[in-house]
C-alpha cells in the first residue's frame, strides 16, 4: 500500500490515476453501447432477411400455382 502512497504524491502518478478514473468508465460505456447497438441491428438484420425471404417466396409460389393452373 506504500507504494500506493507514494504513486498518489508524483505528478506523473497523479496524471495517470486521473486518466485511469475517466478513461475506465468511458470504455465501459463505449463497449456496452456497442455490444447493444450491434445486438440491436443483428435482430433487424435478421428480420429483414426473413421479409424478404417470405416475400420472395409467396412471389414464387403465386407463380408456380399459376403454371400448374
Amino acid at each position: 500500500m506504500n507504494w500506493f502512497i507514494n504513486v498518489k504524491k508524483s505528478l506523473l502518478g497523479r496524471l495517470v490515476l486521473s486518466i485511469m478514473v475517466i478513461w475506465i468508465p468511458f470504455t465501459v460505456l463505449v463497449f456496452g453501447g456497442l455490444v447493444i447497438l450491434s445486438s440491436h441491428l443483428t435482430k433487424e438484420t435478421i428480420n429483414n432477411q426473413i421479409d424478404k425471404v417470405k416475400y420472395y417466396s409467396a412471389i414464387i409460389n403465386a407463380d408456380i400455382a399459376d403454371l400448374q393452373s
